[in-house]
């Protein structure tokens, strides 16, 4: 049996799958003595991924990426959840966009700032010129607490919260389920370094999460179970929760999606270096070989999603150059400063874009035994 630590950040019906494997004897059943390990955000997540060791972990492609951009040697190499599913909600008696302006609106972790600006824009709102952004330090069910006790009038939740803010009278005032977009939320990913020199540990906690995937969308009762044990909700919440992602959010096949992606660096990543780059899915008049999606029959390499990284024009760099987050700290958060940006080359960006987003096995070696015995 090889060791494996598989890390997620918060435990939510998101991720519920890893857990799923686990208790159904999934990694087992692969050579993998692994355990689930719930890190607490995706910032401490990133922080203990890059120590490096037999780990891969669960996380939000966008906070992937921005790490890559950042130097970090990470891989994404599984697509778990295509759908964006967070919510924003908020005191009952804000009915519109307009009630939330210059209110506060609370996140935990990178991941969740991200989804929360995301959500935002549907409305029409930014942080920081719209309203403001309050980064809360605690377990998952800390934003519900500072919902309550006042000290924001909003906040980003995902399921199982979402279901639990609402039994509690709180108002969703923006579903990012409801957005009709391909998005490539919950991906596996680990260091670059793990992933070369144990590519057959990797294939095969694909393969256990593949198969977790297909229990999760096709036995309810098993799924159920997972996700009460995982996040300690109530078989309500857990049906919720199931209905969104099994039926909704989780493809049938967990590969990376190049739409996805696409959608998360333009809309969702706030490096100022993605700024300087277009993602195409090859040169021009070049399409992928083959569109991610497909299997690919074994002895075939898949080429990276982000082949070719376009340098975008000099007043559209400029404009990325600088972040404004407008976003306050409580409760004695974390300092969330990312220190001064190392300056790279294009060729440099390219690389380490293209290292956060290609699919790092053949798909068809991955998918190959899915079913359970």
């Amino acid at each position: 049996m090889d060791q494996l630590r598989v890390l997620v950040p918060t435990p939510a019906a998101s991720n519920a799958i890893c857990r799923l494997a686990e208790r159904e004897g999934l990694y087992a059943k692969h050579g993998l003595e692994a355990e689930v390990r719930v890190v607490g955000d995706s910032s401490a997540l990133l922080r203990e991924a890059r120590n490096g060791g037999a780990c891969v972990f669960y996380l939000a492609a966008a906070a992937v990426v921005e790490a890559a951009l950042d130097g970090a040697e990470l891989v994404l190499f599984v697509g778990a959840v295509n759908r964006p599913f967070h919510s924003i909600v908020c005191h009952p008696e804000i009915a519109s966009a307009e009630d939330l302006r210059g209110k506060r609106v609370g996140f935990i972790g990178r991941n969740d700032e991200l989804s929360c600006r995301l959500a935002l824009s549907q409305l029409g709102l930014a942080m920081g010129r719209d309203v403001i952004g309050v980064r809360i330090v605690g377990p998952p069910e800390a934003r519900l607490a500072a919902l309550d006790d006042g000290s924001v009038e909003a906040t980003v939740i995902a399921p199982p919260y979402t279901f639990r803010a609402k039994k509690a009278g709180f108002r969703e005032l923006v579903s990012l389920a409801d957005l009709d977009q391909e998005y490539q939320s919950g991906s596996c990913a680990t260091s670059r370094e793990f992933v070369a020199s144990q590519r057959d540990v990797v294939l095969r906690f694909t393969k256990a999460l593949s198969e977790a995937i297909k229990l999760f969308k096709t036995d309810r009762d098993v799924a159920l179970a997972a996700l009460m044990a995982h996040t300690g909700g109530d078989p309500d919440e857990a049906e919720e929760s199931w209905r969104l992602f099994a039926l909704r959010c989780m493809p049938e096949v967990p590969a990376l999606t190049l739409s996805g992606l696409r959608f998360v660096m333009d809309n969702v990543v706030q490096h100022p270096a993605v700024r300087q780059h277009e993602a195409e899915d090859g040169q021009a008049g070049e399409r992928a070989d083959p569109p991610l999606g497909e299997v690919v029959p074994p002895g075939r390499d898949h080429r990276p999603p982000f082949r070719n990284l376009r340098r975008r024009s000099e007043p559209q760099e400029a404009e990325g150059r600088e972040r404004q987050d407008g976003v306050a700290d409580i409760q004695g958060a974390q300092d969330h400063d990312r220190g001064d940006r190392a300056r790279q080359n294009v060729a440099e960006e390219h690389a380490q874009l293209a290292r956060a987003a290609q699919l790092t096995a053949r798909t068809g070696d991955f998918l190959s035994g899915r079913g359970r015995d």
